[in-house]
């Protein structure tokens, strides 16, 4: 962890989601640790459409900080601190194995235990294994809502556990390896219901299991007689592929269905589309080629480069992070270097033909991805509603925020977060239906958590024609025109910017969940632009009976309670009265 300052007093205040924030532009969620210090957030994630993330506070040893769990809407008053959760955890041993379960956050402290959280503070609690702890747990899985973990109670023996979040349904499925020695379990993954999982031992070969979640159903399938662990256990359709002594073989889960694929270097195995990619360094020793994008589909013939990028022992990916590849929209995205404009965003649609240069960002052989000595600092590729997200250094603005749909026109800065040629030292991406939250330093507040509430947009342009949303939550700005709005599924908004928008009817607006944004519209009835919170109550706004029993008209006054101009028809919602309707939550001023 990069800072360890005070932070505020634990709170449980929540509020609702705040729809008035602007769409597609990054801002500061918290200002957690206030000042310029920062409270370097961490470990974001994804559970149940709300934001988690950690961040650390000084103790009174410099050498050693606290951990503390908090919860986010993406609001400042959302934003709320769940549990200190360890007084004394060491230094930059932080959180790991987050892992949603039934929307249940669980996850693992280094030298500590196994954790839940239901995003309450009484609902965030350690679970004690049966016998203590011994080893590290690790590899937390969900497989059909049951959590799988490896963990031990002495300091040698792995061995496979189960948690239905209880103390008491949180057991040991059986001893993996009786005897002496290290034992550990390498790499795990789930395929069609059960788990698969590699023992390692510093004294005896490897061996492949499997578990149906029962002690009888856990069982070893595959015995090698040499060798030492197996890793990057990865699911593709029906089979799995994992690495072993750099080559590369699959499994159907049988003891004959495991076997060689190819007698090749392979490392950093992703499934994108059902088929796997990898990178490879065919012959490490030769000094020919260096590591490129390969792909297989199960066979040694159809094992093949994607293309050779950068010809020549260097290859394209001297330099390169867990996170180098993602897929966004059925087309992978990564960073590489062809030799001649150094390290650069690139796309694939697993043809030699379709791998490119999305944009040379940085021009010339400078890279944009960030290099910091022998390493590069993680792009953070993410993708949020169809769009590719990333951390990228232009040459001018510093390291910031990047957005990409693809092409070269469409790749651009999404903002200058620290102004100027620093960096705001961008970290921790994590995409939660569809807002983008981040950890950056804007040069004021320190790393802070920010946010950017990507969207659906979609634009009525002057027609009549009706709009339709999609089974997302989208932004519908209705425009001029008299039209018929159908939201669809999903948490939408209705925008209107003008008072020339009249004459809309709205057939599905569903309370609690949809809003009606009237922002840009009151703005431009008011000389320097509304800022009250409650445009009912100040007379710019009324909410009458419509055309049929349970319809509403929504009417605006230009000028408001002191102005001399009436009341007049603006939009109908059908299937909502003017009662359900008066309600503050309904709209955003």
């Amino acid at each position: 962890m990069a800072n360890t300052k005070k932070s505020p007093l634990l709170s449980n205040s929540t509020t609702s989601k705040d729809y008035s924030i602007e769409l597609a532009k990054p801002y500061l969620v918290s200002d957690i640790v206030p000042g310029s210090d920062g409270s370097y957030p961490f470990s974001l994630t994804s559970v149940n459409d709300t934001l988690y993330f950690f961040t650390s506070f000084s103790l009174d040893d410099p050498d050693e900080v606290g951990i503390r769990l908090w919860k986010s809407n993406g609001t400042e008053a959302g934003t709320v601190a769940l549990k200190d959760i360890s007084s004394f955890s060491y230094r930059y041993y932080e959180p790991y194995d987050l892992t949603n379960v039934n929307d249940v956050l669980y996850f693992l402290t280094y030298f500590s235990r196994l954790w839940k959280s239901d995003g309450t503070s009484e609902g965030t609690v350690a679970i004690d294994l049966p016998g203590g702890y011994g080893y590290p747990p690790h590899l937390l899985a969900n497989i059909n809502g049951i959590l799988y973990f490896s963990a031990s109670n002495d300091d040698s023996h792995d061995d496979l556990w189960k948690s239905d979040g209880t103390k008491e349904g949180t057991f040991r499925l059986r001893e993996l390896y009786p005897g002496d020695g290290f034992i550990y379990i390498s790499s795990a993954t789930k395929m069609n219901s059960t788990l698969y999982f590699a023992v390692g031992s510093d004294n005896a070969p490897p061996i492949l299991w499997k578990s149906d979640g029962t002690t009888a159903g856990t069982v070893p399938f595959k015995e090698f007689t040499s060798g030492n662990a197996f890793y990057e256990l990865t699911t593709v359709k029906n089979i799995f592929y994992f690495t072993r002594y750099g080559e590369l073989w699959k499994s159907d889960g049988t003891s004959e269905g495991t076997v060689e694929v190819k007698d090749i270097a392979a490392s950093y195995l992703r499934n994108f589309n059902d088929t796997l990619y990898f990178l490879s360094d065919p012959n490490p020793n030769d000094g020919i080629d260096g590591d490129e994008l390969w792909k297989t589909d199960g066979t040694a013939t159809g094992t093949v480069l994607v293309k050779d990028i950068n010809p020549g022992p260097s290859g394209s990916f001297a330099y390169r992070s867990n996170n180098f590849i993602t897929e966004v929209n059925s087309t992978l995205y990564f960073y590489a270097d062809d030799g001649t404009h150094g390290l650069e965003l690139w796309k694939s649609d697993g043809t030699e033909a379709g791998t490119v240069l999305v944009k040379d960002i940085n021009p010339g052989s400078d890279s944009s991805i960030v290099i910091n000595g022998n390493s590069v600092q993680d792009p953070l590729l993410t993708g949020v509603n169809g769009t590719l997200y990333f951390y990228a250094d232009d040459g001018t603005h510093g390291g910031e925020l990047w957005k990409s749909d693809g092409t070269a026109e469409g790749t651009v800065l999404v903002e200058d977060i620290k102004p100027g040629a620093g960096s705001s030292n961008i970290s921790d991406l994590a995409n939660v239906d569809g807002t983008l939250y981040f950890n950056a330093d804007d040069g004021i507040h320190g790393n802070e958590l920010w946010a950017i509430k990507t969207d659906n947009t979609i634009n009525g342009n002057g027609s009549r024609d009706p709009l339709t949303g999609t089974a997302g939550s989208d932004r519908i700005v209705g425009g001029t025109g008299k039209k018929t709005i159908t939201g669809g599924a999903g948490n939408d908004e209705f925008v209107y910017t003008s008072i020339k928008e009249v004459g809309q009817r709205i057939t599905d607006f569903t309370v609690g969940e949809d809003k009606i944004v009237l922002t840009q519209l009151l703005d431009s009835l008011v000389s320097g632009g509304y800022n009250g919170s409650d445009a009912i109550a100040d007379g710019y706004v009324r909410l009458v009976k419509g055309s049929s029993a349970n319809s509403t008209i929504l009417q605006i006054d230009r000028d408001g309670a002191t102005g001399n101009a009436v009341f007049r028809n603006f939009i109908e919602l059908d299937n909502v009265t003017p009662q359900a309707m008066n309600n503050l939550n309904n709209f955003v001023f």
